[in-house]
């Protein structure tokens, strides 16, 4: 397992969250191959929708993501000449080795690739060098692509929604900022005969500005709302 950055759970609709949804976590990619293979620095960030379960495609299940609105705020977003909004296609990975590493959205699927990983976008849904907004959703449904599958510890099971590889950090001085990441996005969850709307309010320190939270300060972000 690689670092965990931070988890977010700030929901602001706790009452109409999902009992099994417990919030988001963004942990740590393979950011020494994405250096490797772009020639410069980069960070890989994996965002996820977090349960306290294995999702099937009917619980513990996220159907689709809305109003997203999430910022770089150190550094940019690297997006790859033949990548976009949705998971890339793992053929052209041979060829592109690049791609693998495009920042894009999704609903549990990490390449376009595999039975029922048809990832759509909301109309209006963009991306930029610092900022990512719209929506994605599960386009093939019902399966269970959009299910918790990835063991992140203590318990807890991720589906993959954003996966951000980060140019240009490491600023100092003047220009040294305390956050990688800051917005925040609906995740819409499965439950019988519904989608639940889970509002979710993510923020992402830079290592040195996380120390200053303590472990204890990780630990109340962590529990459910």
């Amino acid at each position: 397992m690689n670092r965990a950055l931070i988890v977010t759970s700030a929901l602001a609709c706790a009452a109409n969250a999902n009992a099994a949804f417990i919030g988001a976590a963004v942990v740590e990619g393979d950011s020494a191959g994405a250096s490797a293979v772009l020639g410069q620095a980069a960070t890989v960030l994996n965002v996820y929708a977090t349960f306290d379960g294995i999702g099937d495609g009917s619980v513990n299940t996220v159907v689709s993501t809305s109003f997203v609105n999430i910022n770089a705020v150190s550094g940019t977003f690297y997006q790859d000449a033949f990548g976009g909004l949705t998971p890339p296609n793992a053929a052209f990975f041979p060829l592109a080795p690049t791609l693998q590493y495009d920042s894009f959205g999704t609903i549990g699927a990490p390449t376009n690739a595999g039975p029922g990983a048809a990832i759509s976008t909301e109309p209006g849904t963009a991306a930029s060098d610092t900022n990512f907004s719209g929506g994605w959703f599960n386009s093939n449904p019902p399966n269970a692509v959009g299910g918790a599958s990835v063991d992140l510890g203590n318990g807890t099971f991720g589906t993959l929604l954003f996966q951000f590889t980060l140019l240009g950090l490491g600023e100092t001085g003047a220009n040294a900022v305390s956050e990688l990441l800051s917005g925040s996005f609906s995740v819409y969850t499965q439950a019988p005969g519904e989608a639940i709307e889970n509002p979710v309010k993510l923020i992402v320190p830079t290592p040195g500005a996380m120390a200053l939270f303590g472990v204890a300060g990780l630990a109340t972000l962590r529990r459910r709302r």
